[in-house]
């Protein structure tokens, strides 16, 4: 297949998301995903890309097992390509954080906060506004989690 045809599925999927109608969005982002996949491989920036936003559309109608499956994905070839402290992995990280959030793994959940926090603290001014959002999120979790947090520097890769 032609890439063209996954980005007219991508605009289809954006227009459908941008009405309400997440279920079918998410069918033309998973045929978009397939396309990207065949065309450039499964460890190419489009697909993370792709995978990222069906993760988003996954967590809001409550599949969060399939949309942390995405986001790990995702993760993965970010990270391979560009590094773990890349800024965009922290947007993934953020996206792992609050769907380990929604199925009760706190202490997940707070690692993956944590790594996103420091990512954007190491890439951007710490005021910034996707800092400040990870530091609520944070705040939000239940402070028992807290034990369960490895503050070992190395870990944040910096």
């Amino acid at each position: 297949m032609h890439p063209h045809v996954a980005i007219t599925l991508n605009s289809l999927g954006r227009s459908l998301k941008a009405q309400g109608n997440i279920k079918d969005a998410i069918h033309y982002f998973q045929k978009a995903l397939e396309i990207d996949e065949a065309v450039y491989g499964s460890r190419h920036p489009k697909v993370a890309l792709r995978s990222c936003i069906l993760a988003d559309l996954l967590s809001e109608l409550g599949g969060l097992s399939e949309a942390r499956s995405h986001y790990r994905q995702a993760l993965s070839i970010i990270e391979s390509i560009y590094g773990p402290r890349h800024i965009d992995a922290a947007v993934i990280l953020n996206g792992l954080g609050k769907t380990a959030q929604a199925q009760g793994e706190l202490a997940e959940a707070r690692e993956f906060f944590i790594r996103a926090l420091a990512i954007y603290q190491g890439n951007m001014d710490a005021n910034h506004p996707a800092a400040a959002q990870i530091k609520k999120h944070l705040e939000m979790l239940p402070s028992e989690s807290l034990s369960q947090v490895d503050t070992d520097d190395d870990y944040y890769y910096f």
